[in-house]
């Protein structure tokens, strides 16, 4: 089993704050969401509890505290299915547990692991004065089990890793090791992007996070290609026609002979758990949908698991006659605990409702429209390669600054007008309300708090 810990950067700052007040050691907990899927369990931070500096024996390299502080903590996660992990820091940088820390954590978490007797994870975790994150697993009889890997993901992503990567970059690599150094690219070989929609938007950004270096990729999509399809996705040809799109893009990358990996996955986001389950795993998602719903389910998945979000979309206002009236493109990055698409005024609840109902009853759906009790049915823009590979471009250069920063300015979102030449950053939105209490919850009854979810099996 492999371990995960992802908590925000927010959440980072405020360990930092706390543990670093003065010369001593200070500790905090975290109440934590978790999940376990395909041997890997993720630990994600939901809320931080202080521990007060006034009641611990604190020194350089030592502290300690009354146990019973943590009792109502323990017994809100065992009621809430949560669990608990410590964090304390090392003001001097040792990078490593010492025997100090080995006997105080088999005693704290002794007791942890015995006060929920369900082998839920707890864990120990150091922060150094740099920001530097390590930690460890308590196991039920006492080991101590490497957490794999650290995520913090807010404006900026960083990741650190149990063990240092020894293998050799793959040689296409070398112009993007030149570009971003090896450590980013070393980054990028590591971690694993969803993408979500395979067509437009979708099919340039896969090739180019395949290319850029990109580890492993999981692609959504429940469409197969068409003769329609021929004008917007790179590769495609008529023998393609029939394919499941994810498919079609598993064989072509591996006739590259790319070093990624390709996890394609034939469903609908809001539809089918087990797709989520399996887009939880992943670090950042790409949102390439056409549609309100799939962008609303992947912004909640994204806030109850901590990974970072960003859309991409393309507004286009068209005569029919070959003239044009407007062409916009959005690149929208999202936090978690930040903005949500819905906050920021993409889409709202009648939108929403639109949706499901064109789903769940197209009959009803047709009688409202033609009544015109459904008012603002969004028309799809006519899809055109040039202007998608515009959008995706901009969108997978914008992560890149997430995991290297590079820009001189870092805004959450930006527009492109490509009939006024120019480019504009979005304005600022409040943080969404509804998704704040949710954040690094992980999985809970029913699955992101969606009633309507049906559980679909994945192909």
């Amino acid at each position: 089993m492999k371990y995960t810990l992802r908590l925000t950067e927010k959440q980072c700052s405020e360990i930092n704050n706390h543990l670093f007040y003065d010369e001593n050691e200070s500790a905090m907990l975290g109440l934590c969401g978790f999940d376990s899927l395909n041997e890997e369990t993720l630990i994600l931070i939901h809320k931080l509890i202080p521990i007060p500096h006034d009641i611990c024996e604190r020194y350089p390299d030592f502290i300690s505290w009354d146990t019973s502080f943590s009792e109502p903590y323990l017994a809100e996660a065992k009621k809430k299915g949560l669990t608990l992990v410590k964090f304390h820091c090392h003001p001097g940088g040792y990078k490593q547990f010492s025997k100090t820390d080995d006997k105080s954590d088999k005693d704290l978490f002794d007791y942890y692991n015995a006060y929920f007797d369900d082998n839920r994870p707890v864990g120990s975790f150091i922060m150094l004065p740099d920001k530097t994150i390590f930690g460890r697993i308590i196991s039920v009889d006492g080991n101590f089990i490497d957490v794999s890997k650290i995520a913090i993901i807010g404006e900026e992503q960083k990741y650190f890793y149990s063990e240092s990567f020894e293998g050799k970059l793959p040689d296409y690599t070398i112009r993007n090791q030149q570009t971003f150094g090896k450590s980013t690219i070393n980054t990028l070989q590591k971690i694993k992007i969803g993408i979500v929609g395979c067509s437009g938007l979708g099919s340039t950004t896969i090739l180019e996070l395949a290319r850029i270096g990109a580890g492993e990729l999981v692609l959504v999509d429940m469409e197969k290609i068409e003769k329609e399809n021929l004008n917007r996705i790179f590769g495609a040809s008529e023998k393609d026609i029939g394919k499941y799109k994810v498919d079609f893009f598993k064989e072509k990358l591996e006739s590259y002979g790319l070093n990624v990996k390709i996890t394609p996955i034939i469903a609908d986001v809001t539809e089918s758990i087990e797709a989520l389950e399996k887009l939880s795993l992943c670090d950042h998602i790409f949102g390439c949908t056409d549609a309100y719903l799939p962008r609303d389910v992947i912004n909640r998945l994204c806030s109850f698991y901590i990974i970072g979000y960003t859309d991409l979309s393309i507004g286009l206002s068209a005569d029919g006659k070959g003239g044009i009236d407007t062409i916009v493109g959005w690149v929208r990055y999202l936090t978690p605990g930040g903005s949500s698409l819905f906050t920021r005024q993409m889409y709202d609840s009648k939108d929403l409702e639109r949706e499901s109902l064109e789903k769940e009853n197209i009959e009803e759906y047709n009688k409202k429209l033609e009544a015109k009790y459904i008012k603002g049915a969004q028309e799809k823009s006519p899809p055109v390669i040039s202007l998608n590979a515009t959008v995706s471009s901009l969108g997978v250069t914008d992560f890149l600054d997430r995991i290297h920063r590079f820009k001189y300015k870092s805004d959450l979102g930006f527009c492109i007008d490509f009939c006024e030449n120019k480019i504009e950053p979005e304005q600022s939105y409040p943080n969404c309300p509804a998704l704040i209490p949710y954040v690094g919850i992980g999985r809970i009854t029913p699955f992101l708090n969606l009633i309507g979810l049906k559980q679909k099996k994945a192909s």
